[in-house]
């Protein structure tokens, strides 16, 4: 059995406004960074000679992955939803 997926038409004047009272930006310490991190970049290469990202390089599947169909090395998401990934 098919279902129907119902359009919500909603006017912006029926949006509730909510009102933004500070914003604060810091930097994090060297210190900070490193504990974060999941991996050291060991080499300027990015992809081997087969096309695959290099081991300890700029596009190791650690750090997340731009690739369809692969997943990050890390926390196991695809692209679309991989998390940010710190580099000490």
């Amino acid at each position: 059995m098919a279902t129907q997926t119902e359009k919500i038409s909603i006017r912006e004047e029926e949006i509730p406004l909510k009102t933004i009272k500070a914003i604060k930006f810091s930097i994090l310490s060297p210190d900070v960074i490193r504990s974060m991190s999941v991996m050291e970049i060991t080499t300027s290469e990015t992809y081997d000679e087969a096309g695959r990202p290099m081991v300890g390089g700029l596009m190791d599947r650690r750090l997340g992955v731009v690739e369809p169909g692969a997943r990050c090395e890390t926390c196991g998401n695809p692209p679309i939803s991989a998390l940010g990934i710190s580099v000490g």
